[in-house]
């Protein structure tokens, strides 16, 4: 091991199309190459990453379950059909609502694919133990909020 060179912890998931009905954790997720919900299965793979060395190195890869990705806003459906409930919304007055109160942006629960996330984490670090020091973990835009922030 080259102790100049930084080791990340990197994410991504992937969808396989597949036909059938009898597939375990056969369902809809969102392929961006297709640019729609596809039936198939979804995979999240979780590497150490070697930044010196631009190489990957898979270390665990696991099957995500459709009910893991119930909350999830990018597997709910079409875009069409969100375009429809933005417009039947009803606008109400700009600004916070009357009554409400600051509320602590840490305090939160996290959704059941975050928390299938930071179990696959937990479990890359539990496997590297001390032996390489981690310190920065990458995955694609999904994790770009508050409740991303707070599970990593």
């Amino acid at each position: 091991r080259d102790p100049n060179d930084v080791i990340l912890i990197s994410g991504d998931e992937t969808i396989t199309t597949k036909s059938g009905k009898h597939s375990f954790g056969l369902g809809r997720f969102f392929s961006s190459t297709h640019g729609v919900p596809v039936p198939g299965l979804c995979f999240l793979c979780i590497s150490l990453t070697s930044v010196k060395h631009r190489h990957s190195f898979p270390i665990i890869m696991k099957q995500v379950d459709k009910s893991v990705m119930c909350g999830c806003s990018k597997y709910k459906g079409s875009k069409s059909a969100d375009k429809n409930e933005r417009s039947t919304k009803k606008t109400g007055k700009k600004g916070r609502p009357k009554g409400r109160k600051n509320i602590n942006r840490r305090d939160i629960q996290l959704s059941k694919y975050l928390t299938f996330m930071k179990g696959c984490v937990n479990d890359v670090k539990e496997m590297v133990g001390e032996s390489i020091p981690l310190t920065y973990f990458v995955f694609d835009g999904e994790l770009g909020h508050n409740f991303g922030v707070q599970m990593t």
